[in-house]
């Protein structure tokens, strides 16, 4: 995108292309869940001014570490919870998830003020 930006040329394609890309959460791929996880630690990012690290296997699902009071805290996306949204294209699931890690950390990270204390 960046060199279409610089060749002057639109990311109209690339963007359209991006969006329309089906995503089955349901097979629990690793892209998926690398995207979770970026998904994850940007919306975090945005809502605490914190930036926390993420992680994922098969077995625990998605993982988001951060900290609290000087202590190791972490939100957990587990497979069964990923799995239950629905095939769908990339933009629309993709926004969907992100409503739901904002509830999620609304009731387990609500304690958190955006300078992370």
């Amino acid at each position: 995108m960046y060199a279409n930006e610089i060749a002057k040329h639109h990311n109209d394609k690339v963007i359209e292309t991006a969006c329309a890309t089906p995503y089955n959460p349901a097979a629990l791929e690793e892209d998926f869940k690398d995207k979770v996880g970026v998904l994850g630690t940007a919306v975090f990012w945005t809502m605490y001014h914190q930036w926390p690290k993420s992680d994922y296997d098969d077995t625990i699902g998605v993982k988001i570490e951060y900290v609290k009071n000087r202590e190791d805290k972490e939100v957990i996306f587990p497979p069964d919870e990923l799995r239950a949204f629905k095939k769908d294209q990339a933009c629309l699931m993709f926004y969907e998830l992100e409503k739901r890690i904002r509830e999620k950390y609304k009731v387990e990270v609500s304690e958190l003020t955006k300078t992370g204390k």
